[in-house]
């Protein structure tokens, strides 16, 4: 997220499981994402790095074997040890993966 009138950034590097619900053709899931998040404060007084969790929920259609369409994403970001008191920037996404190696469904013989 970036305020360029003041110079004012936040910048996460986030990574964790995200778990679905009934892989078929609407694909709901859950995450957990936890990492790290940069902080430049306005007007270049500074910047601080602090620990970031962020749990979020969205839901893919699934258009092949290779294609899905993110309809929606959420995710809340928790910066508790920021400098001023917690933080807690949150965002919704859309979008759209595609897949170019491997198969995207792992298939097990019985």
């Amino acid at each position: 997220m970036v305020y360029p009138q003041a110079g004012e950034r936040q910048t996460t590097l986030l990574a964790g499981p995200r778990w679905s619900f009934r892989p078929k053709t609407i694909v709901p899931y859950a995450k957990l994402l936890v990492g790290g998040g940069r902080f430049d404060f306005p007007y270049g007084y500074g910047y601080g790095n602090y620990f970031v969790v962020a749990p979020g929920a969205g839901v893919d259609l699934r258009l092949g074997q290779r294609l899905q369409v993110r309809l929606a994403d959420f995710e809340f970001q928790m910066w508790p040890g920021f400098t001023y008191g917690s933080l807690h920037p949150y965002g919704v996404s859309a979008g759209i993966s595609f897949q170019v190696l491997g198969s995207s469904r792992t298939k097990m013989s019985k």
